[in-house]
């Protein structure tokens, strides 16, 4: 019995065990391979990081996702005065990109970095080396155990009492070696998520957003004047060039809109064509997420520029100013595609009553 206390006592510490035969160390081996199958943690890391409007709210939702998901917490911190949540955690296997997804509702995710963590392959060698010394020592066991089925206690105690010794020390180094097959599967289980979720302050917004990027694209432009005059036709629509130049998103736009063919061939005063250049920059909601989503961002913004009015035989320029406000119905890393509203105001005395008016538009740019 005393063997066995042994080795219940070698799953948790480094005991040394005895030569079998003088001729192989086991238990030097065993853990010369348990040193070599885990020089380093083998699993999938996720790094979360989210912004939220209102870190009580997602503490809760993260929290949610912590029970539903049986995470095992190895750190969770909630700072309300910074409003951040960071929290270190271990899942099951399968589960890492449930909870990733799960996680995503919490708010608006800006860094989503799933891992492969250490050399899996070695840490299979391990384990199959291990397996191979744990089948070893049982087909030895069951022989050992066969051979002192046939001694005679009292006639040959000598020869019995060896093999007895022999047969614990096997039942020893079988239970040692199951327990650190074990510890290496769950060390090969290792899921771990770094999850950090805060409020956004203005200087992180920008430091994110307002950052020059090179994404030329167009739209197209349906502009339609409120109140007209003889001069003015009832629509004009053509297509524009829009270069986004910062993710914020600030942005110029030139393009040329037509009046119907139709109706500037019938009256040469008409103004036939306007040439729009504009600047413009849009701004995005706080609760509606910042313009970090994939679909559906709201947002609203301006434009200053000027339209060159044109008929058949003269030109005329009219600055103008445009608040606007529109959805970017999708937006990836690589491009976005939205719809926009605006309101044109000339800034003009004789042109701001006929031509202001409004003005709908659908776009899409490309980042290079």
């Amino acid at each position: 019995m005393r063997a066995i206390a042994l080795g219940l006592m070698a799953c948790g510490l480094a005991t040394a065990s005895g030569k079998m035969g003088g001729s192989f160390d086991y238990q030097e081996e065993l853990f010369r391979t348990r040193e070599h199958a885990t020089a380093e943690p083998v699993g999938m890391q996720l790094d979360l990081k989210i912004w939220t409007s209102g870190i009580s709210e997602a503490s809760r939702k993260v929290d949610e996702v912590l029970k539903a998901s049986g995470a095992r917490i190895e750190s969770l911190r909630l700072d309300s005065v910074e409003k951040t949540l960071e929290a270190r955690f271990l899942v099951p296997d399968g589960q890492i990109d449930a909870v990733r997804e799960r996680l995503a509702s919490v708010g608006s995710v800006y860094m989503n970095d799933l891992t492969v963590q250490g050399d899996s392959s070695k840490a299979q060698r391990g384990i199959q080396q291990l397996r191979q010394e744990l089948a070893f020592k049982r087909t030895q066991q069951a022989l050992h155990a066969q051979e002192l089925a046939k001694l005679d206690r009292t006639e040959e105690p000598e020869a019995w009492q060896s093999l007895w010794n022999a047969t614990r020390r096997l039942e020893v180094d079988t239970f040692q070696i199951s327990c650190q097959i074990n510890a290496l599967d769950g060390d090969m289980r290792r899921n771990l998520v770094k999850l950090r979720v805060s409020e956004p302050r203005s200087s992180e917004i920008e430091d994110g957003w307002f950052r020059f990027v090179n994404m030329p694209g167009g739209e197209y432009l349906w502009f339609m004047p409120g109140t007209g005059g003889p001069r003015i036709a009832e629509s004009y629509r053509g297509p524009a060039f829009r270069y986004l130049f910062t993710k914020g998103k600030s942005y110029l736009t030139v393009g040329v809109l037509e009046s119907d063919p139709k109706v500037a061939a019938s009256d040469s005063s008409r103004i036939s064509e306007i040439l729009l250049v504009s600047l413009g920059t849009d701004f995005y909601p706080r609760h509606f997420g910042q313009g970090r989503r994939t679909w559906f961002n709201l947002y609203s913004g301006a434009q200053l520029g000027a339209m060159l009015l044109s008929d058949a035989s003269t030109s005329r320029l009219v600055w103008m100013a445009a608040p606007h406000a529109g959805m970017e119905v999708w937006k990836g890393a690589r491009g976005l595609v939205d719809l926009k509203a605006a309101y044109y105001l000339p800034l003009s005395e004789t042109w701001n009553r006929p031509l202001r008016g409004w003005s709908f538009s659908a776009g899409a740019n490309v980042a290079l």
